[in-house]
């Protein structure tokens, strides 16, 4: 699924010019930013991670880490080209984000509207959880999305759907110190 969504977000960066990325390899060695597209002549940097699910908040957790690395550090420089760009030909304007997909409704409640300073989704406890509600609220943008996932195989009888969720949170480059903190911060 998150290649779906992935796909659907490249063709949307596309159609408003922007070249778009899959799996761009980043300075550090044996790292990748999933999904990244760049607009020449508005100098707009977009990079994004995707999880197919938080239900284990780690790689969340580690995708908001990677975010303040990818700030701080760029993503690729004249030394470091992938498919024969490179991005010092302008200053850019920065935005990051994380997209996840959420299949609870407890999620979906807790990524739209952290309750009153309690970070942590109803029901759930990972350390992490807290950290990523945190982070969650200082994104510039978040939203939750409805999905519905169709299934079909040569066996099945009739229609199968599931009912899930995409959530995203998108980060201007003037929310990244806020990021940066919480991510530093204690449990």
């Amino acid at each position: 699924m998150t290649s779906n969504i992935a796909l659907h977000l490249a063709h949307s960066f596309a159609e408003k010019g922007f070249q778009v990325w899959a799996e761009v390899p980043l300075k550090e060695e044996n790292r990748r930013i999933d999904f990244f597209a760049y607009n020449y002549p508005e100098g707009i940097t977009v990079a994004l991670e995707f999880k197919k699910s938080i239900e284990t908040p780690q790689g969340n957790y580690e995708d908001l880490k990677r975010l303040v690395d990818i700030h701080e550090n760029g993503v690729c420089n004249a030394e470091h080209r992938f498919n024969n760009q490179s991005l010092s030909r302008a200053e850019p304007k920065e935005m990051y984000g994380v997209v996840t997909l959420l299949s609870a409704e407890e999620f979906a409640d807790w990524w739209k509207h952290p309750k009153n300073g309690d970070y942590t989704p109803n029901g759930r406890s990972a350390r992490d959880y807290r950290r990523i509600g945190k982070a969650i609220d200082v994104a510039g943008y978040r939203f939750v999305v409805p999905l519905v996932e169709y299934f079909c195989s040569a066996k099945s009888t009739g229609d199968k759907y599931r009912f899930r969720r995409a959530a995203y949170a998108l980060y201007r480059e003037c929310d990244m110190e806020n990021l940066k903190e919480v991510l530093l911060e204690n449990p």
